[in-house]
This record gives C-alpha cells, structure tokens and sequence, in this order.
C-alpha cells in the first residue's frame, strides 16, 4: 500500500502528537516526512524517524494529489530567516547571566521588562549608566555618571520592589 497522500496522526515516542499528510516515505532511511498547513496558505515539513513513531492512525486520504516535485525555495529569505534567529538567539543568550545566582537572574529579568539592561560581568547595567553590584540590594546601585539622582533613586525603588516580590514568592513555596 503507498501511504504517500494519506492523511495520519502520530504518537511519538516522546509523547508529541503529530498530524499531517504524508509527503514522502524512504524505506532506506527509515524517514517519513509529513507536510502539515501553516498560516498564510505555507506548508510545514517535519521529518521523522519511524522507529521513534509509536502509533500511527490514518485519517483520510489526502484532499488533493502528492505533489510529485518540491516547491521552490527562496534561498535569500531562508538566509535571512536564519540570520534573524541566529540574531535573537544571541540576543537571548546574553541576557542570561554567567555565574549569577538565580535570584539576580530574577532581578534582572525583572528590570528588563520595563528598563534595558544588561550583563557586565555580575553586574546589572540599567540604561549604560547605573551599575547594580552584587549582592543587588538598593544600596548596591550605584551612577557611573555624577548628577544622576532622579535615575538612581527610581531604579533604587524598582529593586526594593522587586526584592519584596522575590521574598513574598519565597515564603509562599513549600519547602
């Protein structure tokens, strides 16, 4: 029986649920590869390996005839889309502290979302001119530049809100 055009479900062996129509089947590979709908008329592809498929039920026959050539692909976009993410991954990645206990992880979390910030070293930079130091009390921020005292004192309260945050979640979880 071809199963190339038939609609399944999968289980993985991980758990995941899969649905789509079945693009291709490679016996030498042991591959499937499923072409599912995405938003704005696109097609996701997803290739799994049979032996990491737990259950497999048809659904239907396909709605319309396997496509026998692969679309085209704009190489320009798909460089840029990899760019883009290569972009944000780095991105992300720096906003994760190193050797930073999870609470000045938390601390800086926190004040990023309304103030931009960043890692220098274990110091929180606020807005390239207030360093907080460890260990991240209000006392601890300090102005690398002088007449800086509205900044100061506002990105002070900030952090004693967030640290009675941070000590009212820790009372409240069961130890």
């Amino acid at each position: 029986m071809d199963i190339v055009g038939l609609v399944v479900q999968l289980q993985t062996a991980q758990g995941e649920t899969v649905e789509g129509e079945v693009f291709s089947f490679d016996t030498t590979s042991n591959c499937l590869v499923l072409q599912e709908d995405a938003a704005g008329g696109k097609k996701n592809f997803k290739i799994l390996k049979i032996n990491g498929v737990k259950d497999i039920k048809v659904l239907s026959r396909g709605t319309q005839d396997a496509m026998t050539t692969l679309p085209s692909i704009n190489m320009s976009r798909v460089r840029m889309r990899e760019e883009a993410a290569l972009q944000q991954a780095v991105a992300e990645s720096a906003r994760i502290g190193v050797g930073v206990s999870s609470e000045a992880q938390e601390i800086f979390n926190a004040l990023g979302k309304t103030l931009p910030v960043r890692w220098i070293q274990q110091q929180i930079c606020v807005l390239d001119v207030l360093h907080i130091n460890p260990p991240y009390m209000p006392d601890d921020v300090v102005s690398v530049i002088a007449g800086n005292e509205v900044m100061l004192n506002r990105v002070r309260k900030v952090l004693e809100g967030e640290r009675r945050r941070l000590a009212k979640q820790a009372q409240q979880v069961p130890s």
